[in-house]
């Protein structure tokens, strides 16, 4: 199994009143949320492609980004990892995301992962996916 440390969920400001909204109109939650992680999931790898493209020696870590994890579920919560899989050649990520002693860290690599912005698309994709998916039981 593909092993990384980053994960990622929904994460938004309003969540549990879409999802109760949803849910009251007996919407497929589980479907909006497994859409909206999956779109997380490319959002990160979108964004890490083109800062690696620019590092790439053997092209090793380049082909370890991943778009495509499954989404896992334990009781009610969703999640899914994001970013780099270590067992295919993505444990350099992190010497390139944090530097070494004696080399600096890549320039927006961390921020492509955690930072405001990666968090803002995520954020706005997945209330879309959530806004659609209650549209759509509406009859919209």
């Amino acid at each position: 199994m593909a092993k990384s440390r980053n994960r990622i969920g929904l994460e938004f400001e309003g969540f549990e009143d879409i999802v109760a909204q949803l849910d009251s109109l007996e919407g497929d939650v589980k479907k909006a949320t497994e859409e909206s992680l999956k779109v997380a999931n490319q959002i990160v790898a979108e964004r890490l492609t083109p800062i690696m493209e620019k590092h790439k020696q053997t092209g090793r870590t380049l082909g370890s980004i991943r778009d495509n994890y499954p989404i896992e579920w334990e009781g009610l919560t969703a999640s899914t990892k994001v970013g780099f899989d270590f067992a295919e050649g993505g444990l350099t990520s992190i010497f390139l995301m944090y530097g070494t002693p004696t080399m600096r860290p890549v320039q927006g690599l961390k921020n492509a992962v955690y930072g405001r912005k990666t968090k803002n698309m995520i954020a706005e994709e997945q209330k879309k996916i959530f806004s659609e998916a209650i549209h759509k039981r509406m009859g919209g």
